[in-house]
């Protein structure tokens, strides 16, 4: 008698898949963003972008955002400046204002 070999299951495709990712050099990674339906995240949004617009360095802030929604940094890395705070100790007191 012949048996009939057993299809793979999803299992072992994915499995398969992800070995044939890993063999390119490749590794899984998961990320997590924001829920936009959760509640508060609209607020959220309106109120960091209010204090990105009424910052002294709006300017500088939209010209980074500016830079990488046009893939300036995959396309032109050194053309890329960030704002001008110069230390830690700068940046860590513009992010709690």
């Amino acid at each position: 008698m012949n048996s009939v070999p057993k299809p793979p299951t999803s299992r072992d495709k994915v499995r398969a898949h992800r070995e044939r990712l890993r063999a390119q050099g490749l590794k899984p990674l998961q990320l997590w963003v924001p829920d936009v339906n959760a509640a508060g995240f609209a607020s959220a949004a309106r109120r960091q972008s209010r204090a990105v617009a009424t910052s002294a360095d709006e300017s500088d802030e939209q010209a980074f955002v500016d830079a990488i929604s046009m893939g300036a940094l995959w396309d032109e890395p050194e053309a890329l400046t960030l704002p001008a705070a110069t230390n830690a100790k700068q940046t860590k007191r513009k992010a709690r204002k």
